[in-house]
């Protein structure tokens, strides 16, 4: 085994015959994102096989947001404010379900976070795909990322109360906390019944950054979903815009300097990830990935910010 130059943590196999003849070339860097290794600063794709590596397919996941809710309509930081849908909402719900439906994708499991929104897409989700007696897990885990002091505030007042910049960094950046609510805080998670049963050092400190989403929505990937996957079961996760781009980061070992790379799901284009297990590990890789009923530009469209752009 040698190392490739560009990077001294991503081995590059050269394998030779007995008689010295050398015969397979393959880098590690294609076994998983766990190993935090990246194909990007290689120069390598995700996405192809490299030679003289076998993959054996196993389960799939399709991503979707939920619907448009009622603070989304009125543009507010939303973060773990249990707001419900609008009728547009429900009826992007149901558009996804249909798409679904049409393309003849069965669930074995689906996961959404405790949060209305998102259960009831998921349900209407299964409704119109014919999946509506599906098991479905609901995680605190999967809930959005909690803005702090910014939750339930437009745009506009977060700036007018806390700056442009600080907004700014606030939201644009990896590992920035928020300015967290304090304890006294109705937005505190420890004074919302839904999370009565949780102890306090595990939920938000009254904000998240992006880096702390990772932290929590990992491990639970891992623990909760990934065995499903490697059993070669379908799921369907519904989610929200940032929790979701913290998993992308993490199953396409995107690092904070790409964070931007990442685009979000939208609610209506439903995002498929084929995963397998290549011959010498048991951990997860991303095989292929692609938009059901739409191309990855029309895929991609959806998922913009009513500004058009991808990061709000």
């Amino acid at each position: 085994t040698v190392f490739d130059g560009t990077s001294q943590t991503a081995p590059l196999v050269y394998e030779f015959g007995n008689d010295g003849t050398f015969f397979k070339k393959y880098s590690l860097s294609t076994m998983s994102p766990e190993l935090g290794l990246s194909p990007k600063h290689l120069g390598l794709l995700r996405f192809h096989n490299q030679p003289g590596v076998n993959y054996e397919k196993v389960g799939q996941v399709v991503f979707l947001r939920h619907g448009e809710s009622e603070c989304n309509l009125k543009e507010q930081f939303t973060g773990w404010e249990d707001s419900g849908m609008t009728p547009k909402g429900f009826e992007q719900a149901r558009k996804a379900g249909r798409y679904l439906k049409d393309h003849g994708f069965k669930f074995d499991l689906v996961f959404t976070s405790v949060l209305s929104r998102a259960i009831e897409s998921a349900v209407l989700i299964c409704e119109d795909s014919e999946n509506k007696d599906v098991p479905m897990e609901k995680a605190w885990q999967l809930n959005a990322r909690h803005p702090g002091v910014l939750q339930g505030l437009t745009k506009e007042v977060a700036v007018s109360l806390y700056g442009k910049e600080k907004v700014n960094i606030w939201r644009g950046s990896y590992d920035v906390m928020p300015e967290c609510v304090g304890l006294d805080d109705n937005r505190h998670p420890v004074n919302n019944p839904l999370y009565s049963g949780i102890p306090k050092r595990e939920l938000p400190p009254g904000g998240e950054s992006l880096a702390r989403t990772v932290d929590r929505i990992v491990p639970y990937w891992r623990r909760s979903i990934a065995p499903h996957i490697k059993a070669g079961k379908s799921v369907l996760v519904v989610g929200h815009k940032n929790s979701l781009k913290a998993l992308f980061m993490y199953l396409e070992d995107t690092s904070e300097h790409d964070m931007f790379d990442v685009k979000p799901v939208s609610a209506t284009a439903p995002l498929v990830m084929e995963f397998g297990r290549c011959n010498f590990s048991d951990r997860l890789m991303i095989l292929k990935k692609y938009f059901v009923k739409h191309t990855t530009e029309e895929g991609l469209a959806l998922s913009r910010c009513k500004d058009g752009s991808f990061h709000k």
